[in-house]
C-alpha cells in the first residue's frame, strides 16, 4: 500500500483486476465481515497501532510493506456482533453524509445569495432608498456625467503632461571641445561645432 495508508476498498465484482503496489485481502466471509474489515482499515485507531508498531515506512511517500499486512492487527469479534458494529457505523455514517449534503447545499445557497446581492448592487437597487433621500448629490455637477467628464479631463491632462515630460527627455545635447579655452562646452543640437567660442564667448 505505497502512497497513502488506509485508503481501502471492497471489491463487489468478479472481474479480473491487474494488481501493483496494492495490498489484497482475500475474504473469509465464516471469520470476518468485507465491511467490517474496511472500516476497521480506514479507522484512525489502527492508523496509530500501525505508528506504535512502526509497521508505516518511507518519510516523503509513506507505506506498509507487505510483511507488515501479514501482521496487521484486526479487533476479532463474533459475526453477529459484526454485522451489529457495521450496522451501527453505517447508519451514523449516513448522518454524516446528510450533513455534508446539507453544508454543500447551503455553500451553494450562500454563493446564489452573493451574486444576487453583487447583481443589485451594479444594478443600484440597494441604493435607491438613498439616491431618493439625496437627489442634490447625484444631480448637475455631482451627476454621473459630469464625474465622467471630469476624469476624462484629468485623463487628458495626465497624459498630456507625460508626453511633454517624455519629449523633454528625449532632447539632445551636443557637447563640443574647445581649443582656444581647453573646456568641453554644451551646445544647441542646430549650432555649429566651430562657433562654440563666439556662443560662450570665450
Amino acid at each position: 500500500m505505497i502512497g497513502t495508508i488506509g485508503n481501502s476498498v471492497v471489491i463487489s465484482s468478479n472481474n479480473n483486476f491487474s494488481i501493483k503496489n496494492v495490498g489484497l485481502f482475500k475474504k473469509n466471509p465464516k471469520l470476518i465481515l468485507s465491511k467490517y474489515l474496511k472500516y476497521w482499515l480506514d479507522s484512525s485507531t489502527l492508523f496509530k497501532m500501525l505508528e506504535g508498531l512502526q509497521l508505516i515506512r518511507g518519510t516523503t511517500q509513506k507505506f506498509i510493506s507487505l510483511g507488515g499486512l501479514r501482521v496487521l492487527p484486526i479487533p476479532c469479534s463474533s459475526i453477529e456482533e459484526q454485522h451489529a458494529i457495521v450496522s451501527e457505523i453505517e447508519s451514523r455514517l449516513s448522518v454524516c453524509d446528510k450533513l455534508e449534503q446539507t453544508i454543500e447545499d447551503s455553500l451553494k445557497k450562500a454563493e446564489a445569495l452573493r451574486q444576487s446581492i453583487l447583481k443589485k448592487a451594479f444594478a443600484g437597487e440597494l441604493t435607491r432608498a438613498w439616491r431618493e433621500k439625496h437627489p442634490e448629490l447625484i444631480t448637475g455637477e455631482n451627476s454621473a456625467e459630469k464625474l465622467l467628464g471630469r476624469i476624462k479631463a484629468e485623463k487628458r491632462l495626465t497624459a498630456e503632461a507625460q508626453r511633454t515630460q517624455r519629449k523633454t527627455k528625449k532632447r539632445k545635447i551636443r557637447i563640443a571641445y574647445c581649443k582656444d579655452t581647453k573646456k568641453m562646452r554644451k551646445i544647441n543640437k542646430n549650432s555649429n561645432p566651430s562657433s562654440l567660442c563666439a556662443l560662450c564667448g570665450e
